[in-house]
């Protein structure tokens, strides 16, 4: 598995890196309605900590993250696209990714 300097450094450099996310603590959760071609949907927005890759932003409208408690910890496969600046809140850069959630792909949570 790779660090997070290293993946840090892929996606400064405009790759798209897939990962599995082992265990990682949710620490926000937070559901929003948006409008989507005519109808409105509900996304579910989560911040995630990994142990060794620190904070990571990922949402979706899928049922699968509805299911996903505050403070469990979860794993699952998401490909990281970006990174966000450093704040107070996370004083190392956030990492933004894309959950897999179709077909076999999961989200297992303890």
């Amino acid at each position: 598995m790779m660090n997070r300097s290293e993946l840090m450094e892929l996606v400064k450099n405009g790759k798209m890196v897939t990962i599995m996310l082992n265990d990682a603590k949710v620490v926000s959760l937070k559901d929003e309605w948006k409008v989507c071609k005519n109808t409105t949907a509900l996304l579910t927005k989560i911040v995630v900590v990994d142990p060794v890759l620190g904070s990571i932003y990922f949402s979706g409208f899928s049922e699968k993250l509805r299911r996903v408690e505050y403070g469990s910890l979860i794993s699952l496969k998401v490909t990281v696209t970006g990174m966000g600046d450093a704040t107070e809140k996370y004083p190392d850069p956030i990492l933004f990714a894309k959950p897999h959630l179709r077909g076999s792909d999961t989200i297992t949570s303890k």
